[in-house]
């Protein structure tokens, strides 16, 4: 009984979802070739804005705090607003650009990474152990 439990467990965690990735990637390399990130991006948490732009040749992607939930705004945040927290970030793949997250004085590694037409992964790492997300919806 055990072992029926472990194989179907097994059959559900990894075979399916292999099964299914070709299917759910089809037609992703017309979306991704096309993506334009040029516009204003609202987190998910509803507590901050960026306007987010192509930039330097053309291909690098930039990241601009320009707006903070009222409630929200404290002395270390609003240091940060109107500045750049993502600043020219290369496109490491098709659907991800990589670069410096700088925040708080620190300056993490973080990447952008292309979940739909309208919205996006940001990422920063310290250490490339210690890493903080949030996803970014497009509202213009």
């Amino acid at each position: 009984m055990k072992s029926i439990f472990i194989k179907r467990l097994v059959a559900w965690v990894l075979v399916i979802p292999m099964m299914a990735f070709p299917v759910a990637t089809m037609g992703q390399g017309t979306l991704l070739q096309n993506f334009n990130p040029n516009g204003v991006w609202a987190a998910d948490a509803g507590d901050a804005r960026y306007d987010v732009s192509l930039c330097g040749d053309g291909t690098q992607i930039c990241v601009k705090l320009i707006w903070i939930k009222p409630d929200q705004i404290n002395d270390r945040n609003i240091q940060l607003l109107n500045k750049y927290v993502i600043y020219e970030g290369n496109r490491a793949r098709l659907a991800e650009w990589r670069g410096k997250i700088s925040i708080y004085g620190m300056t993490l590694d973080g990447s952008v990474k292309i979940l739909g037409q309208n919205k996006v992964q940001v990422t920063g790492c310290a250490y490339a152990f210690f890493c903080e997300g949030f996803t970014l919806s497009r509202i213009s």
